[in-house]
């Protein structure tokens, strides 16, 4: 009798164990760990002289996605902002900015993750035109949103030449409307590019009156990771600067 008593106690105290552990679980949120991202080369304070090619290094790690030196980061998603400042305080309070407003615009991101950048650069032409030129032929304003959205998810000839932009039917306009609106509303600045990639190279621009004297070039690499393991919700972004100087 007392042998069964005890069976059925411990039988008991295991299944409220297990209950209890089970609850502890499911209530547990994943955390999702911020990629650590890091511009190897060039290095901070570094000098560089005009139309000259300069040449980058981005490290991802990120504790969910992987390492970037284990070709375990999609280097497509991968971004190196080049921006011109006519002073170092400038330059400065936009690293200060962007250290402040840390986020990546949904524009963009629906954008790196499609194929837009294979056929279009920030400036320079590829196959298409570049955002900057796209930017400075259209208006930003809901009809012209409207008209390009519809262009790219049907596709579209004729404007920028013979070569026909494919359609791209799997988008939907509200991601299509995100794009456009970011092209049309943060490209026209000559004195900033975006590259995507891991690594590659760039060449500064020809010296200009307004960037002159004390002319400083801040790179910022960009990853937005994927999230939590579980659920790929919570998703995390991770930046680095530095600061170049303009050969005296």
């Amino acid at each position: 009798m007392q042998g069964t008593r005890l069976h059925r106690t411990l039988t008991f105290l295991g299944i409220a164990f297990w209950l209890m552990t089970a609850f502890v679980t499911a209530g547990k949120r994943t955390v999702n760990t911020p990629p650590k991202v890091s511009i190897s080369n060039p290095v901070a304070e570094s000098i560089f002289g005009w139309e000259e090619v300069v040449r980058y290094k981005i490290k991802i790690n990120d504790a969910e996605d992987g390492n970037s030196e284990y070709d375990e980061i999609n280097a497509n998603e991968v971004l190196m902002e080049v921006s011109y400042f006519n002073a170092i305080s400038e330059a400065k309070a936009h690293m200060a900015e962007r250290e402040k407003n840390v986020g990546e615009p949904a524009g963009l991101t629906l954008l790196k993750n499609a194929d837009c950048f294979s056929c279009h650069a920030s400036k320079g032409k590829l196959i298409g035109p570049s955002f900057e030129l796209i930017a400075n032929k259209y208006a930003a304003n809901k009809a012209t949103i409207a008209k390009l959205t519809s262009k790219v998810i049907n596709g579209s000839t004729g404007v920028w030449g013979t070569l026909p932009m494919p359609p791209h039917p799997a988008m939907t306009s509200t991601e299509v409307n995100e794009i456009v609106n970011w092209i049309l509303t943060k490209n026209s600045n000559p004195e900033i590019t975006i590259y995507p990639g891991i690594e590659g190279s760039f060449r500064t621009m020809q010296k200009r009156v307004r960037l002159s004297g004390d002319a400083v070039i801040v790179l910022t690499a960009s990853y937005l990771d994927h999230g939590e393991k579980a659920s790929k919700q919570n998703r995390k972004y991770g930046q680095h600067s530095v600061l170049m100087k303009a050969a005296e």
